[in-house]
């Protein structure tokens, strides 16, 4: 999978509030974002959720999974922090 760093995160994060993404923070971070769902405004665009990857001491980088339906796992997470299940 692959890896990408805090900067390309913060900017995918600003485009994502800009086209009116709901930002779920499940998580935080260490040295990057933690764990994060953004959920789609639309029902036919594309939810995201990034998890951050531990590198080594000094570094982590972040993965990017795109999904359209919601899980049993990702329910559970928004349950998890109070987030509503979006219909």
């Amino acid at each position: 999978m692959k890896k990408y760093s805090v900067s390309t995160i913060d900017k995918l994060l600003a485009a994502a509030d800009k086209e009116g993404y709901t930002i779920v923070q499940v998580t935080e971070g260490t040295l990057g974002h933690g764990h994060i769902l953004l959920l789609a405004p639309f029902p036919d665009w594309y939810n995201i959720e990034i998890q951050e990857v531990y590198l080594n001491e000094w570094a982590s980088a972040h993965t990017v999974r795109k999904f359209g339906k919601y899980s049993a796992r990702i329910r559970s997470l928004l349950a998890s922090v109070g987030e509503s299940v979006p219909v």
